[in-house]
């Protein structure tokens, strides 16, 4: 079973939005099924680059979408930022040998962001943007 299953209640509305947020849920299922497994260094820290590459990507296209009439764009891109250091300071550490392979902890943590975010603000940033005609 996954460690995350996809559901509607995490659906914004804006399909090219959703399709990035199961992308980024696949990748998480797969890094915590790695982890499970007992894969070796090589691959977990593929799957962490594959997880900080697809968020940047993710975030630089939501990003795009955000109109000078949407009220949040500064704290949204700043929950990104604040993400994407994060999840790069502890890539490093695992590459570098001073952290040990990426915990139940970490992934936790990752799911838990990603669903906040998700249920916060790409959810407002859904609403702005169906309210826009975006779908």
């Amino acid at each position: 079973m996954p460690f995350i299953v996809w559901n509607d209640r995490l659906s914004v509305g804006v399909a090219g939005i959703d399709h990035d947020h199961r992308r980024l849920v696949e990748i998480l299922n797969d890094l915590y099924e790695a982890m499970g497994n007992g894969r070796n260094k090589q691959i977990l820290g593929q799957l962490l680059d594959e997880l900080v590459d697809y968020a940047c990507y993710h975030f630089e296209r939501e990003e795009g979408m955000f109109r000078a009439d949407y009220g949040e764009a500064l704290d949204h891109k700043a929950e990104h930022e604040n993400f994407v250091a994060w999840i790069t300071e502890t890539q490093s550490r695992f590459m570098e040998g001073s952290a040990a392979a990426p915990s139940l902890e970490v992934v936790n943590y990752l799911k838990d962001w990603l669903f906040d975010h998700i249920l916060g603000r790409d959810r407002r940033l859904g609403a702005h943007l169906n309210e826009l005609g975006f779908h």
